[in-house]
């Protein structure tokens, strides 16, 4: 075996290495993103300090309402066909739970909405723009 041979086998084994970290590392980012779900009062605490201009640490939430997540189950007759259950299931999801919560601070009181939405891509909390209340 050449010595030209000898190198490139060697170039190919590191670059198939680097791949595998970079492959390694994605995966772990990937990882992290799919698993970490803000706590639902911190996500309206970031919608009422984006909305009234007022820093989250002088904002004071309270939990006003909160509706647990809905599981619909299909009916009986579509339940044991697959095709007509997948198309059910695409026009059917679940509801996520929902949160409302009552923020105050920077001399402004208001109500914001929250909902826990399940996408398999983002899932997480997602809250409306804070409304002010007077």
């Amino acid at each position: 075996m050449s010595a030209t041979t000898r190198h490139w086998q060697r170039l190919l084994r590191c670059k198939r290495v680097v791949w595998a970290s970079v492959l390694a590392a994605i995966a772990c980012r990937c990882m992290s993103l799919s698993t970490d779900v803000e706590a639902p009062h911190i996500v309206a605490l970031s919608s009422a300090s984006k909305s009234w201009s007022c820093p989250v640490n002088r904002l004071t939430p309270v939990l006003v309402r909160s509706v647990p997540s809905e599981v619909l189950a299909p009916p009986a007759d579509i339940a044991p066909d697959h095709e007509r259950l997948a198309i059910w299931r695409a026009n059917h999801e679940p509801r996520g739970a929902q949160n409302d919560y009552r923020i105050e601070g920077c001399g402004i009181k208001g109500l914001v909405h929250c909902e826990y939405h399940a996408s398999r891509r983002f899932p997480g909390w997602r809250c409306d723009e804070a409304v002010e209340v007077r």
